[in-house]
């Protein structure tokens, strides 16, 4: 049973054409380079009412109803930023950072990132990091 195991793995690495034959358990996927999209600093006033937002509104109707207030205050600066960023309230991590940086009078320094080579729906990524 145990060769036949083997055979089958060996025949697998090969048919797929892969070079390594690494364990399974130590095997590392790389993921693509990213590129920054954009940077942006939110003000300390502006990083008060995300967080506002973000610990009155969770959940998928929080998100669409953010996702139009979004459109509706395209005209305001920085609007369309402050409430995308709120709509990820879902995501604990970001908001977490968020929470923190309004509790300490924190400006918070927002990174968007894509893959360099393509683009797919989910691909863009926005981080949050407090900031003096």
């Amino acid at each position: 049973m145990k060769n036949i195991s083997k055979k089958l793995i060996i025949a697998s690495a090969i048919t797929l054409g892969l070079t390594s034959m690494a364990p399974l358990t130590s095997s590392v996927s790389a993921e693509p380079a990213r590129v920054v999209i954009s940077t942006q600093y939110l003000s300390v006033s502006q990083v008060k009412a995300m967080a506002s937002f973000m610990r009155t509104s969770t959940g998928a109707p929080a998100i669409i109803s953010a996702t139009a207030l979004g459109g509706l205050l395209s005209k305001v600066p920085y609007a369309s930023v402050v409430i995308m960023a709120a709509s990820l309230a879902a995501n604990a991590n970001s908001r977490a950072e968020v929470i923190y940086a309004a509790d300490n009078n924190m400006r918070v320094k927002a990174v968007t990132t894509d893959y360099a080579d393509y683009h797919t729906s989910y691909s863009q990524v926005t981080t949050f990091t407090p900031v003096k």
